[in-house]
């Protein structure tokens, strides 16, 4: 199947349907998953996620948890056990995301372990679900405000997570954030190439000159990776301008994306970050001098390799 004018809007987050339906139709395993190194005499068990509510369980834990299913599923191969503790956990791991980036992280990289060869249809409708909830964490509501532009007096909506704490400290001209890179990886690898076409018309059209330019970044990294030689090894690390996650060695194969995927999304962003797009939102970038000092010469960089080159 697919998602009809699936799209990234600001404000909506998540589908409640979709995560509600996960609760109902994954059921949790009756053993307890054991850890992915096996050097001691006895496995190390998790048995808390047999007693407790997936929510109530720490940070730490859970991030222990999803480390040893993404590392040992990478070293090992799949074991039953660690994909249905994923998938049984996957609803609660969103509901975090949502409210915690650092969770989205870690929960979209090993799913990129336990999905490696796409989505598996574990009930009838499961992969649209996933598509309508985990993708669109980025987009919940609380990662967002409300922004109005001093000069056009025109309202927008702001994301949080690229100017709270200071421009530079999470991302710059040679460093995309985490959670959105790898957020537009698991697009990438996960949407059908219909859909692409559209979900790039939306990332554009997300008015904001931080979000904006942060795009123009992740763009410049993304085409450093894609035009490496084939035989380059860690792959997703090795561009000039880093589009990393905490995971990414789990994934660095060239042929973690589908090709039509890459290319249908190149081809998308060519027609709706055109000259006429980046020329305007140039005159956004001079309104923001924090924001036009970070992205130094992003601008002239994109308009080289994705419009002149043309």
């Amino acid at each position: 199947m697919t998602i009809e004018n699936y799209q990234w809007v600001p404000g909506c987050g998540p589908s409640a349907t979709s995560l509600n339906r996960m609760r109902e139709l994954i059921k949790m395993p009756e053993e307890p998953m054991g850890e992915a190194w096996f050097i001691s005499k006895e496995r190390v068990l998790y048995w808390e996620m047999l007693e407790q509510d997936p929510l109530a369980l720490s940070d730490i834990y859970i991030w222990k948890v999803l480390f040893e299913i993404a590392s040992g599923t990478k070293s090992f191969g799949h074991l039953e056990e660690w994909d249905q503790w994923f998938q049984f956990l996957l609803p609660s791991l969103i509901e975090k995301s949502r409210e915690q980036l650092s969770h989205l992280e870690d929960t979209m990289g090993t799913f990129f372990s336990v999905f490696d060869n796409g989505i598996t249809e574990i009930y009838d409708g499961f992969r649209d679900d996933v598509i309508s909830s985990l993708s669109l964490c980025l987009m919940e509501g609380e990662l967002w405000c409300d922004w109005v532009d001093e000069i056009t007096k025109m309202k927008t909506r702001r994301p949080k997570f690229l100017v709270d704490r200071g421009v530079l400290r999470r991302w710059s001209c040679r460093n995309a954030r985490e959670e959105v890179s790898i957020s537009l990886f698991f697009c990438l690898k996960y949407l059908h190439p219909e859909e692409i076409a559209g979900w790039v018309k939306s990332l554009a059209a997300i008015d904001d000159p931080f979000w904006q330019g942060h795009l123009l970044v992740w763009l410049l990294g993304f085409d450093d990776l894609i035009n490496q030689p084939p035989a380059t090894d860690q792959w997703i690390r090795k561009g000039a301008t880093s589009i990393r996650w905490q995971y990414d060695y789990l994934s660095d194969e060239r042929d973690f994306l589908p090709e039509v995927n890459v290319q249908t999304f190149l081809d998308s962003v060519r027609q709706e970050i055109n000259a006429e797009t980046l020329f305007r939102w140039v005159d956004s970038f001079s309104q923001q001098p924090a924001l036009k000092e970070t992205l130094c010469n992003i601008p002239d960089i994109y308009f080289d390799k994705f419009i002149s080159a043309d």
